[in-house]
């Protein structure tokens, strides 16, 4: 999908491969990623939904619980799945930020937490071992805003120094960018993609807006000028299994399904900086009150 065959769509009629496949989708047990997992199990892919709280039992769904705001608890989690016996690997897992600055108990923001460093964490915990049963090239979906063209604050990844909802959001959209650009050159036996899939029907803003009135009021505007989850899920799901990605790997998907390029503002040395405030951080924990970056 590199060149001139970038952006070119990947026709979502052509036969589906995911029967017999092992997924893996953290994050499945609501919005999107439940879509995700039930669009993939219903076309005979055998998937492990990993969250806090399984609503969707059903033929080949299992669940993994988990609490994804800790560290100790990303890496219990990634210990638990059968990393050896996985296809695919897809983050759907996210929140979003709060009015002000909300720490989880290792002292990272809570978005931060739970819509990036999870990610980071488990994927680091199971690159060795992702789908070395398997005949198949592993493949890993991250799911963010990449090319949207956010380049965030590196130097203050976890808002120690000052905090904005939506300048976090926007970090945590360029941070997720660059573990998709990290992990393609850093684990090349693995195939590393990024989902953008734009403004979908969720519960995913009652954060913001609350449960009452003018959350069911937006989301009614949101459902009716965009997709649900349920018809991205559709969309989505066939490429994800593509045969034209068996040799691909960093690059990107709108909410189109049509491949597009990292933002240009992600360059290697940005995507390096992100990487590298990660990994600090990590050194670090647990993070006290006052404690600076």
């Amino acid at each position: 999908m590199n060149g001139s065959s970038l952006g070119m769509r990947l026709d979502p009629q052509r036969p589906f491969l995911g029967a017999g496949l092992k997924v893996a989708v953290v994050g499945g047990t609501s919005g999107i990623g439940a879509a995700f997992a039930k669009e993939m199990a219903s076309k005979g892919a055998d998937v492990i939904v990993m969250g806090r709280t399984f609503r969707d039992e059903g033929p080949r769904l299992t669940f993994i619980k988990a609490d994804l705001s800790s560290v100790e608890s990303m890496k219990a989690a990634a210990a638990e799945l059968p990393a050896e016996d996985l296809d695919m690997l897809i983050f759907t897992n996210g929140i979003l930020p709060a009015k002000t600055r909300v720490a989880t108990s290792d002292g990272l923001e809570a978005d931060l937490a739970v819509s990036y460093i999870s990610r980071f964490v488990i994927l680091r915990e199971l690159s060795e071992r992702l789908g070395t049963n398997r005949p198949r090239r592993p493949r890993v979906f991250v799911m963010g805003g990449p090319g949207l063209g956010e380049k965030g604050n590196p130097a203050d990844l976890n808002a120690e120094n000052s905090y904005s909802r939506f300048l976090q959001h926007g970090k945590t959209v360029a941070v997720n960018e660059a573990l998709v650009l990290d992990a393609a050159a850093r684990f090349p036996r693995l195939a590393v993609f990024g989902l953008n899939p734009g403004l979908i029907k969720t519960d995913i803003r009652s954060s913001i807006t609350g449960t009452g009135c003018f959350f069911r009021f937006t989301e009614g505007v949101v459902g009716y000028c965009f997709p649900s989850a349920e018809v991205y899920a559709e969309r989505l799901v066939p490429v994800l299994f593509a045969p034209a990605l068996e040799k691909e790997s960093g690059f990107h998907f709108n909410p189109k399904a049509d491949a597009i390029k990292p933002s240009k503002v992600m360059t290697t040395q940005l995507t390096a900086k992100y990487i590298e405030a990660t990994e600090a951080l990590l050194a670090r924990l647990p993070i006290k009150d006052g404690e600076k970056s």
